[in-house]
């Protein structure tokens, strides 16, 4: 019978071995789980974040160059106007009912240094897309009623946002 129990039932030491690794690897599992589900958890949030953590930036520095030409041409700073403004922007309106060209470099020339507009600016909205964007703004004066509403074309070159383009307009009384 002795021989018939030592090949069915397990030794002492073996089944107490084979017990304390078995809890052995509970206690692991108990102790490690919960650990790799935080940091797995922490992991799947920062995933989840970074692209609204980068598209944060980019509208923090599309804004960046966007106020450049706000308070450059409100607060008669050229500098600022001519971070902002590629060399080649132009500026296009409607005059008697025809497109009119007025050029970047001009637009600059006519802004004096420190002497302020008393004009205001706020940006109204921004949409981007990879090194490509589009924004709109607002410029008003506290002795015009109706203010101007302007169209930004910007591009990223290099890190930095450049304004490339932009028209203007009143903006329309029913508004």
């Amino acid at each position: 019978m002795q021989a018939v129990e030592a090949l069915f039932l397990p030794t002492s030491s073996s089944f107490e071995e084979k017990l304390i690794d078995f809890l052995s690897a509970k206690k692991i599992y108990q102790t490690a789980f919960p650990l790799l589900m935080k940091r797995l958890s922490f992991l799947i949030l920062i995933l989840a974040l970074l692209p609204n953590l980068y598209a944060q930036s980019e509208f923090e520095l599309i804004s960046k160059t966007l106020t450049d030409y706000i308070e450059g041409s409100t607060n008669g700073q050229p500098d600022r106007l001519k971070k902002a403004f590629h060399p080649d922007l132009n500026l296009y309106y409607v005059k008697n009912d025809a497109v009119a060209v007025w050029s970047g470099k001009a637009y600059i020339l006519d802004t004096k240094e420190g002497e302020p507009t008393g004009e205001r600016g706020k940006i109204i909205s921004i949409d981007y897309e990879n090194n490509a964007a589009v924004a709109k703004v607002e410029i008003s004066h506290p002795k015009n009623p109706v203010p101007y509403i302007d169209y930004f074309m910007l591009l990223k070159v290099k890190g930095e946002w450049t304004i490339i383009h932009k028209m203007f307009t009143k903006r329309s009384t029913g508004n």
